[in-house]
């Protein structure tokens, strides 16, 4: 019972513009999500109406629902409303509280004109004697319903713009939905282009390392006599336990050498070794090869350019190539070229 008294006095204040605009904001969002709250309010704005018609609200009350009566066509017409149907509902109360005599007739007298007598359709909004007081309500009562009539369609009528303002809302909502929905396809697509072009280039990167790789056969089946092999094993440290960086002496007139790369411990079917200078930076391009028997090792080819080899030292790193494409780290060679 306290909480619907509660009820009722917050939406006593929010009809009379007493809350804050956070409250205002809290409460509106409330009524116009429960149709039951909606309907509640409406109920206490017929309320304040007709306390407000009986005069029965305190001087600031009155004060406050005069400041929103002023901003509201609708209050107006609702509060033109109950005054109408307050006066034609107590107007015959009030004839029986205060019966006027009733003249006797004078039979000397002349009798007057009807001048002053009241047309037909004039009985029905003022008190006559004409009509009983029973037969003034009957006949008030279709004008009293007309009236109530007019009140529920105006609050259907809001209830109508109310719905339609939140179609209206939710129709916004799914068309911004769309449009996010839109931009994720178009952005979708765009990822799965760049995608296919960098497939298309990795592609094309393996096509023209196979091409150098096959030019590097043609040149070793042209000058034999200018390519020398040198077997390497993986040097020490914590990739390979094998051997220390081993010296290679390069002949006069060699164009290519061939380093075969020791590869027994890997399980790899295609490996990818690079040259790298004595600071780790790369030297010519990354070469995938499969190992192959030769003799009692498995072995690796990896040729390169004699002139790319002055005096220093060196490496050959190498990582193994997984089924997915993926390169994993498998072993250094750590090589040294004095002068020729």
């Amino acid at each position: 019972m306290s909480e619907q008294r509660n009820k009722e006095e917050l939406s006593i204040r929010y009809l009379l513009g007493g809350l804050s605009e956070k409250e205002r904001t809290t409460i509106e969002e409330r009524f116009f999500a429960d149709d039951q709250e909606f309907e509640e309010l409406e109920i206490a704005e017929g309320e304040l109406i007709d306390r407000y018609v009986r005069k029965e609200l305190s001087a600031t009350d009155q004060l406050q629902f005069e400041e929103v009566l002023s901003t509201s066509p609708r209050l107006i017409e609702r509060v033109e409303f109950a005054r109408i149907l307050a006066s034609r509902i107590t107007s015959p109360v009030s004839q029986q509280d205060n019966p006027e005599p009733v003249p006797v007739p004078d039979p000397v007298a002349k009798p007057k004109k009807d001048k002053d007598k009241k047309r037909w359709w004039q009985n029905f909004f003022g008190p006559t004697p004409e009509i009983s007081p029973v037969m003034r309500v009957a006949l008030v009562a279709p004008l009293a319903l007309l009236l109530l009539m007019s009140i529920a369609l105006v609050f259907v009528w809001q209830r109508l713009q109310t719905q339609s303002g939140r179609l209206a809302a939710e129709q916004q909502r799914l068309q911004q939905l769309q449009k996010e929905i839109d931009e994720q396809k178009f952005n979708s697509g765009r990822l799965e282009d760049a995608l296919n072009q960098t497939n298309q280039e990795r592609e094309a990167q393996d096509k023209l390392l196979a091409e150098y790789q096959q030019q590097l056969e043609v040149l070793q089946r042209q000058s034999p006599a200018s390519i020398f092999s040198f077997l390497l094993y993986p040097g020490g440290g914590t990739r390979g336990g094998g051997s220390s960086e081993k010296t290679i002496l390069i002949p006069p007139g060699a164009q290519h050498i061939e380093l075969r790369l020791n590869v027994e411990t890997g399980n790899y079917s295609i490996y990818q070794a690079s040259l790298q200078n004595i600071d780790r930076k790369p030297i010519g391009p990354q070469q995938r090869i499969k190992p192959f028997r030769r003799g009692q090792n498995k072995v690796i080819p990896f040729k390169v350019a004699a002139r790319l080899l002055p005096p220093g030292s060196y490496y050959v790193h190498v990582d193994g190539l997984t089924p997915s494409g993926e390169a994993e780290d498998f072993n250094d060679y750590p090589f040294r070229v004095t002068s020729r």
